[in-house]
């Protein structure tokens, strides 16, 4: 039965029983005479039992009505098995980057798995013999296998010959246009939709385009679009390591090809921008370093060591493996392998003194630069270019960082209170180049320079006004000025430090409701450090209503800070010589936190591969995120022309707006600009390249950071195999239905009939 609950209705005879108990069975008459009563009752005992007989095959005939109803209701039918005539066909186009591979005449395997899936779509609908009608469903397999859609809407699933035009052109705008994706596709979730048609219909064909050598299975035919005269050699990944006070350049590169180009020679470069300049507001050198011929075999990766020889015998470090030219040609590369890469050193001083560019000299070290463009050089190597272009570059940034200022200025001097800025130096290296500066001990507030800093921090004696370039820290303050949001009251609001016994205050931590504010103190764990955060001296602060209290005593503030735009302050109300502070944990982290709640980097890495969510932060009000669109000397591959704004790029994420000014997609995005609304912005990026981030800070500070998306290294092997994790099909006739619906009804009409003439026949007994 089709529909179970039809069955429902079984509850009809149930009740027209129950009317038939509670029907009284006599009825009360009225008569004249006792002899017509007795004669009445002489002819009805001759009828008492043809009606009962005819009263009984009336309840058979109603509850007989009603079971064929709720039958009816149910849909019975008859299940047998037979083979299922109709041709169902599932093909699935592979969408992977190394899908973008080109053979001598500029055709895409994409766009050979097109042609051919198109080619079988029109094979499948010119020779449709069937009354059913065959049918064709199209999985495109990229990130997120899904069935393909038209651009009216379309779904391609389980479609008929009707819809052919509609497939047709939407093939050709796959094939046309530039559709296939970057990334890495997701067979097996494309499988998993084949199986689901497969478990519907255990005779559906699938065919899989692809240029990955998959074995064809029982349910799967894999068709390959590789052409045999395709080759590639890929940078896989670049990246630098400080040697010796010093850089040393990591480069993996892969070599993938057959026949003719199963082995080759070619060259790799380095291009420097800006390398050995002072610091990142300063100009450096541009130079190129090229290796000498390096002979690859199909199938091999390289890690490239590109070292300057520091040491007398040209070795590298314990370890690594020392190579060098002449052994890697006569084939001696088992020596070198650890963990499937040939170890290869380069001698960058070499490279350097045959450079060619003027002041560069072997005895040139290189400690700086702005970006670096890995590249396969086939001009050198008498080539003009490989068939995947994606792997081609590969750009190193991280090399130069931006300037931090810091000035720090005491008419009390300590090492306490700068000794975790100090720190910072070190901390930071990766993200910024930090530079203190202590004003000499002695020196007058006024001779204090109010400007040309980022961060200044003041103890004991406060100029007459604040700087207005930077932000400011004033510590233990002996004023406050108009317009700094509070006021000092320089009677202490308690002072134990000259008793002979000490009344050490607790300093409690409060954890304000501002959650970037409470960044500040991230780490501190305050169950531990509230009975050690002791105090005997401090000053009262009052009107800060405009500042995150982070630390209280007794009610006062003791630590508090804002960062509104421009207006970025934290006041410490107590000499840090008078506290247990600096002697635990939570003092470094304090500074620490309070520096990059100031100072946030744009970016913690330089280096991301295709679908990454990319987190940048801001100091100013907008980001401007370009994606260049160029193949000069320092570009690198880009592949979109025109693709230079953030919507052609990726999409957009971040935090919701506070401000009441909007923050919708329409007003954060104008061409090349992301206008932040202090929010942290969450780039997910969908193109390979360079991308250059701008900001304009709140003190009209320019600052720039680039950092490179690439493609999944394992795209670069375009002769890869794998295991294919194909649909299961139990072979099974297919269940088909015999309807009962016209038997049922015709012997329903015939209760009926029956019915009605018992009816009719009650008055004439």
């Amino acid at each position: 039965m089709l529909v179970p609950l039809g069955l429902l209705g079984l509850i009809g005879i149930l009740i027209l029983i129950i009317i038939y108990i509670i029907k009284p069975n006599y009825q009360q008459k009225f008569v004249s005479s006792t002899f017509v009563w007795k004669l009445s009752l002489k002819y009805r005992k001759r009828k008492v039992p043809i009606n009962k007989l005819r009263n009984l095959l009336i309840i058979i005939c109603q509850i007989l009505i009603l079971a064929l109803c709720s039958f009816i209701l149910s849909q019975p039918v008859d299940v047998y098995r037979t083979e299922d005539n109709r041709k169902e066909v599932v093909l699935v186009i592979d969408s992977s980057a190394s899908m973008r591979t080109v053979d001598e005449d500029g055709q895409s395997r994409f766009a050979r798995a097109i042609i051919a899936a198109k080619a079988k779509c029109t094979e499948i609908f010119e020779n449709d013999d069937d009354e059913e009608g065959s049918v064709v469903s199209i999985v495109l397999a990229n990130d997120t296998p899904s069935y393909l859609m038209s651009s009216t809407g379309d779904t391609f699933r389980q479609i008929n010959s009707s819809k052919a035009y509609s497939l047709y052109t939407t093939l050709d705008y796959l094939r046309n246009d530039d559709t296939c994706s970057y990334s890495v596709s997701d067979m097996k979730a494309a499988m998993d939709i084949c199986q689901q048609v497969i478990d519907e219909n255990p005779e559906a064909e699938v065919f899989l385009y692809t240029d990955t050598s998959y074995a064809s299975t029982d349910t799967v035919t894999v068709v390959n679009v590789n052409n045999e005269g395709e080759w590639n050699i890929g940078i896989l990944n670049a990246q630098f390591e400080e040697d010796d006070y010093y850089y040393r350049f990591l480069v993996d590169v892969g070599y993938y090809a057959k026949s003719e180009k199963a082995t080759q020679t070619m060259k790799i470069g380095l291009r420097f921008k800006n390398a050995n300049a002072a610091d990142k507001e300063s100009e450096g050198v541009d130079l190129t370093l090229v290796t000498e011929d390096i002979l690859f075999n199909s199938g091999e990766e390289w890690r490239l060591i590109f070292k300057h020889s520091t040491k007398e015998n040209h070795e590298l470090d314990e370890d690594e493996i020392e190579c060098n030219v002449d052994v890697m040609q006569r084939g001696d590369r088992e020596k070198h392998t650890v963990d499937g890469l040939i170890y290869y050193y380069v001698n960058l001083d070499e490279l350097l003194a045959s450079s060619g560019v003027q002041g560069v000299t072997s005895a040139t070290r290189l400690h700086t630069f702005e970006n670096i463009d890995v590249f396969v050089d086939f001009e050198d190597s008498g080539e003009s270019g490989d068939s995947y272009a994606l792997d081609d570059n590969f750009i190193i940034y991280g090399g130069i960082k931006e300037i931090i200022r810091i000035q720090y200025y005491s008419s009390h001097p300590n090492d306490f209170m700068m000794a975790p800025f100090k720190a910072l130096q070190n901390i930071y290296s990766d993200r910024w180049d930090i530079r203190i500066t202590e004003i000499k001990k002695g020196t007058k507030i006024e001779d204090v320079p109010l400007s040309g800093f980022d961060f200044y921090v003041f103890e004991h004696t406060m100029p007459n006004a604040l700087p207005t370039d930077g932000a400011v820290m004033l510590v233990n303050p002996d004023k406050a000025g108009t317009g700094w949001g509070f006021r000092v009251d320089r009677t202490s609001v308690f002072d134990t430090s000259s008793s002979e016994t000490l009344d050490q205050k607790e300093v409690f931590l409060e954890v304000p409701e501002n959650e970037k504010a409470a960044a500040v103190i991230k780490g501190i764990d305050f169950e531990e450090y509230e009975s050690k955060l002791l105090l005997t001296k401090m000053c009262g602060l009052g009107a800060y209503d405009s500042f995150d209290v982070l630390m209280t005593c007794e009610g006062w503030p003791a630590f508090m800070v804002k960062n509104d735009g421009a207006d970025k302050m934290a006041v410490m109300s107590f000499n840090i010589e008078y506290s247990t502070f600096p002697l635990i944990e939570a003092w470094p982290y304090l500074m620490i936190n309070l520096f990059d709640y100031f100072f946030p980097s744009i970016m913690r890495t330089y280096s991301y591969s295709v679908d990454s969510l990319v987190t940048m932060e801001s100091m100013s009000e907008s980001l401007l995120i370009e994606y260049p669109n160029d193949t000069s000397a320092d570009g690198g591959y880009n592949p979109e022309d025109g693709a230079n704004t953030v919507r052609d790029v990726g999409s957009l994420e971040w935090e919701a707006d506070t401000t009441g000014e909007g923050n919708t997609p329409e007003d954060q995005i104008a061409e090349a600009q992301m206008i932040v609304k202090d929010s942290t912005v969450v780039l997910k990026v969908e193109l390979p390249g360079r991308y250059i981030v701008t900001q304009t800070t709140y003190y009209d500070r320019v600052m720039t950071e680039g950092f490179f998306v690439s493609v999944a290294a394992s795209e670069g092997n375009i002769w890869c195999g794998g295991d294919l994790d194909a649909p299961i099909a139990e072979h099974q006739d297919k269940e088909y239905y015999g309807d009962w619906l016209l038997v049922l009804a015709a012997i329903l009409v015939g209760l009926l009939f029956i019915e009605w003439w018992l009816h009719s026949r009650e008055g004439s007994v």
